[in-house]
C-alpha cells in the first residue's frame, strides 16, 4: 500500500523530468551514460520507471540528475516537494470562470494562504478546458509570487525565466515578472542577476505614471534590498516612501506590507517607539483586511520588540499569535524568528519544557531557512556552544 502511494505521488514529478530531458535532447541510454561518471549512476531503467511515475528518485540520483540536466538540485528538491503537495490536494476548478479563477488567486494571496495558491495554479494548469492566454499569464504571476512567500527561490526564480521567455507577455506582466526574478535572484544571492532584472523593470517602467503601482512596488523592493544587506539607515526611508506611493495606487495591501517592514526596519535601528507604532499600525490593517501572512509578520516583529524592551508576558502573547498562523501556512522564516525568541523567553523564564519544545522546532527548521538571518546565525552560535545572543 504505502510503495502504491509513493508511485502516485511521483507521476507528475516524473513527467517533469521527462520533459527535461527531452528539452536537452537527450535519450536514457545518454543520460545513463552520463552518470557513470556519478558515485550515483541512473540506469536508464530505473529513469523509465522515475518518468512513468512508478518509481521515486532517491536524493543522491537527484543530484546525478541536476548535474546531467544543469539545473539546481534544489530546484529539483522544491519541484519534488511541490509535486507530492499536489497529489495530495485535490482542488475542483473545472467550471470556473476565468474571472471567477483570478478573483480566488487575488484572495488566497491577500489571505497569505500561498500554499493554496500554489495549488490552483497547478490544478487550472490540468483542466481539460484551458483558460483564455491573458487569464493564463496572470495566473503564472500569482504562482511565482507565492513561491516566492513559500521560500521556494529556485522554483520561482526558474518559473520566472521561463514566464519571461514568453512571447505574449505584456509590458505589465513583464514588469511583474522582472521584480519577481529579481526577488528570487536577490534571495539566493545572485545580485548580477537580480540587478539586471531592476534595471531592466525600471527602464520598462518609464517614468511610472502608466504602471504606477509596479514603479511603487520597485521603491519597495530597493528598500527590502537595503534593509536584507544591513543599511537600515537608508531602507527606513525608501519604505516611508514606498508607503506613500502604495497608498497613491490605491494598493493598501502593499502599503500595509511596507509599513510593516519599516516597523521592524525602525526596530533595527533601536528606534523602538516610533518602530511600535508603525508596526501596531500595520497589524489594526491586516487585521481588518485579513491579511493573515502580514498579521503573521507584524505580530513576529512586537513579539521580538517587546522581547528586546524586556516586556516577556506581552512579547510571549505576540509571538504565540503568530506561530498560530505560522505553522500550518509554512511561513518558516516568521516560525524561525518566533520561536527563537519563545526560546529565549523560555530560558529567561526557566520553563524547562517550553524551552525544549523551541529548541527542537529551531534544530528542525534551521536547515530550511535563510542563511543570514540574524535568529538564525544567533542559534548556531548557541549549536556551536557560544552563549546565546
Amino acid at each position: 500500500m504505502e510503495q502504491q502511494e509513493r508511485v502516485t505521488e511521483g507521476r507528475r514529478f516524473g513527467r517533469y523530468l521527462r520533459r527535461i530531458r527531452e528539452e536537452r535532447k537527450l535519450s536514457l541510454d545518454a543520460v545513463q551514460e552520463m552518470s557513470l561518471g556519478y558515485r550515483e549512476r541512473v540506469t536508464k531503467s530505473h529513469l523509465s520507471r522515475i518518468e512513468s511515475g512508478q518509481a521515486v528518485p532517491s536524493f543522491p540520483r537527484m543530484f546525478t540528475l541536476s548535474q546531467i540536466y544543469g539545473v539546481p538540485v534544489t530546484s529539483l528538491a522544491e519541484r519534488f516537494e511541490l509535486e507530492l503537495l499536489r497529489e495530495q490536494t485535490h482542488v475542483e476548478v473545472v467550471d470556473w470562470s476565468d474571472e471567477a479563477l483570478l478573483v480566488l488567486a487575488e484572495e488566497l494571496k491577500q489571505a497569505g494562504k500561498y500554499s493554496e495558491l500554489v495549488q490552483l495554479t497547478a490544478a487550472v494548469r490540468e483542466r481539460p478546458e484551458p483558460i483564455s492566454p491573458v487569464a493564463a499569464r496572470h495566473l503564472d504571476i500569482y504562482r511565482i509570487d507565492a513561491l516566492l512567500h513559500l521560500e521556494r527561490y529556485e522554483s520561482a526564480k526558474l518559473e520566472s525565466e521561463v514566464f519571461l521567455g514568453a512571447s505574449d507577455t505584456t509590458t505589465e506582466l513583464r514588469i511583474r515578472g522582472l521584480l519577481c526574478l529579481a526577488i528570487a535572484s536577490y534571495r539566493l544571492k545572485r545580485h548580477t542577476i537580480a540587478s539586471m532584472a531592476l534595471s531592466a523593470a525600471e527602464n520598462d517602467l518609464g517614468d511610472g505614471t502608466e504602471f504606477r503601482s509596479l514603479a511603487a512596488r520597485l521603491i519597495s523592493l530597493r528598500a527590502a534590498i537595503l534593509h536584507g544587506t544591513g543599511h537600515f539607515d537608508a531602507a527606513a526611508p525608501a519604505f516611508d516612501k514606498a508607503i506613500v506611493a502604495h497608498v497613491e495606487a490605491q494598493d493598501m495591501f502593499e502599503a500595509c506590507r511596507a509599513r510593516i517592514n519599516l516597523g521592524e526596519t525602525l526596530m533595527r535601528l533601536g528606534r523602538h517607539g516610533v518602530a511600535r507604532r508603525h508596526l501596531e499600525a500595520g497589524l489594526r490593517e491586516a487585521d481588518g483586511s485579513g491579511y493573515d501572512r502580514l498579521r503573521c509578520y507584524a505580530l513576529s516583529n512586537l513579539g521580538a520588540l517587546s522581547y528586546h524592551e524586556g516586556h516577556l508576558d506581552a512579547a510571549e502573547g505576540h509571538l504565540l499569535r503568530s506561530n498560530v498562523i505560522a505553522r500550518p501556512r509554512e511561513y518558516l522564516t516568521l516560525l524561525f524568528q518566533s520561536c527563537y525568541y519563545l526560546w529565549r523567553i523560555a530560558i529567561e523564564k526557566g520553563d524547562k519544557a517550553a524551552e525544549r519544545a523551541n529548541e527542537q522546532t529551531l534544530r528542525s527548521y534551521l536547515g530550511r531557512v535563510e542563511a543570514d538571518l540574524d535568529e538564525a546565525a544567533r542559534f548556531r552560535v548557541h549549536l556551536a556552544g557560544g552563549r546565546h545572543a
